[in-house]
């Protein structure tokens, strides 16, 4: 079995970790190493999970407006912020 190339991180996402670090936004990528303080990206899958909805549900909610439309990081990427997703969490009415 040959040895498995070791991950690199695509160089746009290091691109726009930057560009936020030098805007003074709480965001970077995921898993790109956070310092501190800083906030995560989450993709779709880690989104469901934390959720519960399906991935069409939430493609749903977010043309009606009723969820976080997320962070687009390429044509066919899109990652969420996780404090979006906990305040759309902690904003959900308590089940009876």
């Amino acid at each position: 079995m040959a040895p498995r190339k070791s991950c690199s991180y695509h160089p746009r996402l290091l691109d726009i970790a930057r560009q936020c670090a030098l805007l003074g936004d709480d965001v970077s990528t995921n898993p790109v190493p956070t310092t501190p303080g800083t906030g995560q990206l989450l993709r779709l899958s880690s989104v469901i999970a934390r959720v519960g909805l399906s991935r069409a549900e939430i493609y749903r909610r977010i043309a009606k407006g009723e969820f976080p439309a997320g962070v687009r990081l390429g044509v066919r990427s899109r990652a969420w912020r996780l404090r979006d997703i906990e305040t759309y969490i902690a904003s959900l009415p308590d089940a009876a």
